[in-house]
């Protein structure tokens, strides 16, 4: 099973609730909370470690002493349990995270304006395509970040980097989701997008096609 937890991380705004929740977190993440100079970013690197904490929880191995390692890609995982595999995202004031028994990547986007043109960047001749085809510059934008959680979230479960982001395209057909990338994966993929309509866009990619709901976790109830 793969499940995907999202949270939001407004209430770290009081300083004495990030205070507790900082008080919590492990060495290894205060002092990379301690590096960070924007209030904002302390609050979204403590809320990803408070949704990851929990999500571990819920697949009872805890979460003390927890020894992380990094892949050359800059994949995080846990040495000590190579069978839990977990991914991080967050846009604004929300952080989302899967927990897997496989490979998994996930990502969370906020619909936005942005510049368009860089869909000739990071998007392959197939999804500008599929961009350029909506009818207008809302749907346009909301394709575009459509596209980007999927791909990201492709990238990371497949332990690529973002320069891979254009060697692949996102397909939709007959209300399937799958990749298609110029230098064939080994193993198949599988993708789950989820709605809060809250104005973004979220995505899971895994090698098991067995998706939770989209679990909202509240830290004001934790």
């Amino acid at each position: 099973m793969t499940d995907v937890y999202v949270a939001r991380t407004d209430i770290l705004k009081d300083p004495h609730i990030f205070q507790v929740f900082y008080e919590s977190a492990p060495v290894f993440r205060k002092e990379k909370i301690d590096r960070l100079q924007n209030a904002e970013k302390k609050r979204t690197s403590l809320g990803a470690w408070v949704l990851l904490a929990h999500a571990l929880r819920q697949t009872g191995s805890g979460c003390d002493n927890l020894c992380f390692s990094f892949t050359k890609s800059g994949k995080p995982y846990l040495a000590k349990f190579p069978h839990i595999h977990f991914s991080l995202s967050h846009s604004a004031d929300v952080v989302l995270c899967a927990v897997s028994e496989s490979e998994v990547g996930c990502d969370v986007e906020q619909v936005r304006s942005v510049d368009l043109k860089l869909a000739n960047r990071f998007f392959s001749p197939r999804e500008q395509v599929q961009i350029k085809a909506q009818p207008t510059t809302e749907s346009k934008e909301k394709m575009f970040f459509r596209l980007w959680t999927l791909k990201e979230s492709y990238i990371k479960a497949t332990g690529q980097t973002l320069s891979a982001l254009p060697d692949f395209s996102i397909i939709f057909e007959d209300d399937k989701i799958y990749a298609r990338q110029h230098l064939a994966q080994n193993k198949e993929f599988y993708f789950k997008e989820f709605s809060l309509n809250d104005g973004n866009c979220y995505a899971c990619c895994a090698e098991r096609d067995d998706f939770s709901e989209l679990k909202i976790v509240n830290f004001e109830d934790m």
